[in-house]
């Protein structure tokens, strides 16, 4: 498992020895997945970015998300996606956020 931490400053406390914690830093208007990629992360990607694969999903730990897509909504929908996760490729966070992911 790891922990996706984007553009937080501080580590995550008390995390389990099994967790690795890794940092992005997020552009304005950047997905969880791109931002992933630009620091050399990858999280899953089999549709290219376009939320119908559901490879990347990514549970979301705490911070501001952002809503969920049309395309989450129907994963949603089809029990494709479990309701606590998103996908990195559709997300575009309104804040910080730390995400996990399994690796």
């Amino acid at each position: 498992m790891t922990l996706l931490r984007f553009h937080i400053e501080h580590p995550v406390a008390d995390a389990p020895s099994e967790v690795t914690v890794e940092r992005a830093m997020l552009i304005g208007g950047e997905s969880l997945q791109q931002a992933a990629f630009s620091a050399g992360l990858k999280i899953g990607g089999a549709c290219g970015g376009l939320g119908i694969c559901t490879t990347c999903r990514v549970k979301i730990l705490s911070g501001d998300a952002g809503r969920p897509t049309r395309e989450e909504k129907e994963m949603y929908a089809k029990d494709l996606l479990p309701v606590a996760y998103r996908l990195a490729c559709q997300t575009v966070p309104q804040s910080d956020v730390v995400a996990m992911i399994d690796t």
